[in-house]
Parts: C-alpha cells; sequence; structure tokens
C-alpha cells in the first residue's frame, strides 16, 4: 500500500491487486493510521516469527496468536450499488446480513459470517473498484 497525496496510483491496495489478478497474497494488518511503538513491536515480532519459520518450520512456539483472515466475498463498486450507512472497518457480521443494495438486483447479503473490511462511501465509492470485501476466519 503506497500513502501519499493519493492512496496509490490504481486505487488499490495489494491485496485487492492480488484479489482481483487471482494470485496469492499475504497481507499483515498493522492497525488505524499511523505509526505507533506498539504497532512496530507486533510487526518486528511478526517477522521474526516468519524468519524462524523459513529456518525451522512451524511448530508451537511460531504458530500464530492472532485471528487469521481469508476473503470470502467482494462487493464489487457500480453506479447502481451502494452500501447500508455507517458500515465500519473489521464490524463483526453473520451471514445473510443485508450489506448494501443493488438497484438492479436488490440487497446485497452477506455471503459467510465475518467481517466488514474497508467499507467504501461517498467519492471513495465512486473512485474504487469495490465498495468492501467481507472476511471469514480460516
Amino acid at each position: 500500500i503506497t500513502h501519499g497525496l493519493d492512496f496509490s496510483n490504481d486505487g488499490l491496495t495489494s491485496d485487492t491487486f492480488a484479489t482481483i489478478k487471482e494470485i496469492t497474497a499475504i497481507t499483515y494488518e498493522m492497525g488505524q493510521i499511523g505509526r505507533a511503538a506498539e504497532q512496530a513491536e507486533k510487526t518486528a515480532a511478526l517477522l521474526q516469527r516468519a524468519v524462524r519459520v523459513s529456518r525451522t518450520g512451524l511448530d508451537q512456539s511460531v504458530a500464530p496468536t492472532g485471528n487469521i483472515m481469508t476473503f470470502s466475498q467482494r462487493v464489487t463498486a457500480s453506479s447502481q450499488k451502494r452500501l447500508i450507512p455507517n458500515l465500519v472497518n473489521l464490524a463483526r457480521i453473520k451471514k445473510g446480513d443485508v450489506i448494501g443494495y443493488d438497484e438492479a438486483a436488490g440487497p446485497i447479503l452477506a455471503e459467510h459470517d465475518g467481517y466488514i473490511l474497508f467499507p467504501k462511501y461517498g467519492t471513495q465509492a465512486e473512485k474504487s473498484s469495490e465498495l468492501c470485501h467481507v472476511l471469514r476466519s480460516v
């Protein structure tokens, strides 16, 4: 992900780019925007674990301690689609919950229990190729 005046040259995060290209990517979400010491410490610990795994293989000392998620649904953007108001990043949702509306097809339902990732509204939604993703635990 690149930051500056624009989010990225093509408006995509690395995980969205990989999803569109149907390739595998690993994304680590550090937290909210900013550079908090705690985020840096957690990232350093994760990288140290990755190095240990690459050298010795996975065992209990390097087993993941957080919630590992994968994409289960991508809600593409169009002029006919809107998310329900006030969805927030990582909001918990249940399979069948209405997460948006498509003027042509009706309600957009969550396909799995999971979490909303990066919901977009207004001009951000107009400039993006997707309105949100739904994540599910692995």
